[in-house]
Order: structure tokens, then sequence, then C-alpha cells
């Protein structure tokens, strides 16, 4: 019996990390686009609103807008547009501004991209949010270990990602076992 459910258990983690690539890649494959290293974290960007649940008070009901931040240096480009309608996501909206470190608020975000590389600023940003409803990415594991959330990483050429469980429960923040099983490394 034990056998079975580890067959099964690895045939859940499989389907599961198929169907969030499907989610992915679909977009760029139908394009017939190869998919650059910011590409894949653009995608990745969206698709963490789905599998993140934020409290109850937080103005945002699944149905969007969510509100992505970029704080730093951009590395996206046109590839994370300012306004992506419903059409363009698969039904949910998403409202994105780029931000310096001159912002104040940062709770309005949903989702935070942290693109600084100063550990000194990225430190006192992310103590500026603790505990704020707010999903912080950065890169790199150095990002996870000052407390923020999910980090991207390069592995063999391939976007990876880790998380830190603990920074998002501090935060009042649910993500997925469906995330968590295809994150690298987690974090509790």
């Amino acid at each position: 019996m034990e056998l079975i459910m580890k067959k099964r258990s690895r045939y859940i983690s499989f389907s599961t990390r198929s169907l969030l690539l499907l989610f992915v890649l679909i977009p760029f494959i139908v394009a017939g686009k190869p998919m650059a290293e910011y590409q894949v974290k653009a995608a990745f960007l969206q698709k963490f609103a789905d599998f993140v649940e934020w409290p109850a008070d937080v103005v945002f009901n699944g149905s969007g807008p969510v509100r992505i931040g970029v704080f730093g240096s951009d590395p996206f480009g046109d590839l994370l547009p300012s306004d992506i309608s419903e059409e363009d996501a698969g039904g949910v909206s998403y409202k994105v501004e780029r931000i310096s470190s001159s912002e104040r608020e940062f709770s309005r975000f949903h989702i935070l991209f942290v693109a600084e590389t100063d550990p000194d600023l990225v430190v006192d940003l992310l103590e500026k949010i603790r505990g704020k409803p707010v999903l912080t990415v950065g890169e790199g594991e150095s990002f996870i270990s000052q407390g923020g959330m999910i980090a991207f990483m390069l592995e063999n050429n391939r976007v990876r990602f880790l998380v830190n469980l603990k920074s998002a429960m501090r935060a009042n923040l649910k993500i997925s076992s469906k995330l968590l099983n295809l994150a690298r490394f987690v974090t509790r």
C-alpha cells in the first residue's frame, strides 16, 4: 500500500508540475518565440497570483486587477506591460508599476518584484513590508535569506524558484501546495 501511495504521490507531483508548466509555456509556444530568461520570469510573476491566497481584508478577490510592483532596475521592459487585460492573461487582469526607492507605500501591491541588488536596500525594503500581505519576489538565494518569499534562480539554463514559507506565513499569505511542489527548495 505504501508503494502505491508513493507512486501516486509522484504522479500527482508530476501532474501538478506539468499543469503549471503548460500554463507558463503555452503563450510562448503558440507565438512560436524562443523563451528568454525574463520571458519565463514574467510569465511566472503573472501565474503566482493563481497559487497564493491573500487575507480576506485585502482588496483582491481573485478577479483582478492584480497589482504588481517592479522595484529597482526593470529587467522586464516590454515583457511585462503596464496593463495586462483579462483576455491576454487568461481571466485576471494585471496592473504593473515600475517603482523607485522613493516609494513609501509598498503594501498597495499584491506582488512586489525586487530587482535591486544592493543588499542593504533590499533588507530595508523587506523590513518596511514585513508582515504585510505582499508577495515578495526577487532573484538568488540571498533574497530568501534576507526575508523574501520567492526567489528565482537559474539552474542548467532553466528558471527555477525557491520559496521562504515562513516569510509568506508571517504576511498571512497561503501558498498553494501545487506551487510549493514546483519549488526547487522550500524554507519552512
